[in-house]
């Protein structure tokens, strides 16, 4: 089958793609929430909301070479639980944006976003598989990449939602930048709630990856 529902007998994976799925369902909504804030709510040009929201890929490739050093010196459980309520407070963060920030200023709190976001998909891919035996490792990755594809989709259709909802209850006019503070806050309360699930691990748990 293409998904083998076996695997979820295996704690770290389980409790991994549980974690990852919250986790990806907010983090997933920033990509429409944040160009759209900037461009319907600033005024902001295609390009000029690209080049801003750009910053959080930046952020993330920045992390790529620390990741292996932070987790080996932290250990995956405290990562993932310590970053994933950091990342949740910056998934929610453009809510904070307004009209007079500075273009370099919002670009920063992007990039910085990327970069804990990052850490934390990092971590999460080295729990997944930490446990799973050699054999059934390409039905572990098969997995773990529908969850995560799945929660990036549900994450852009609960921002639409959540906006489309909120447009309506102020009288349906034009969206402006009071519509999004409480809908990225929320996103990034479903991102939070990711740390249950990371709590339930071992002190231990992806050991065998690191």
């Amino acid at each position: 089958p293409p998904l083998e529902l076996r695997l979820l007998r295996i704690a770290t994976l389980r409790d991994g793609l549980a974690g990852g799925l919250f986790f990806s369902i907010g983090v997933g909504a920033s990509p429409l929430l944040v160009p759209l804030l900037l461009q319907e709510g600033f005024g902001q040009s295609a390009f000029e909301a690209g080049l801003v929201s750009f910053g959080a890929g930046i952020g993330a490739l920045a992390m790529k070479p620390f990741a292996p050093r932070l987790v080996e010196a932290l250990t995956v459980r405290r990562v993932l639980v310590a970053n994933a309520l950091l990342s949740s407070l910056q998934v929610a963060a453009p809510g904070l944006f307004a009209p007079g920030w500075a273009t370099w200023a919002m670009f920063g709190l992007l990039a910085a976003g990327g970069f804990v976001r990052s850490l934390q998909f990092t971590t999460v891919n080295a729990l997944l598989y930490a446990d799973v035996p050699r054999a059934d490792l390409s039905r572990a990755t098969t997995f773990g990449a529908v969850v995560q594809d799945l929660a990036g989709a549900v994450g852009v259709a609960v921002a639409a939602l959540a906006l489309g909802a909120l447009q309506r209850m102020r009288g349906g006019g034009e969206r402006d930048p009071g519509h999004f503070p409480s809908v990225v806050a929320r996103v990034g309360a479903l991102s939070a709630l990711s740390v249950l699930f990371f709590l339930r691990l071992p002190p231990d748990a992806g050991a065998t990856q690191r």
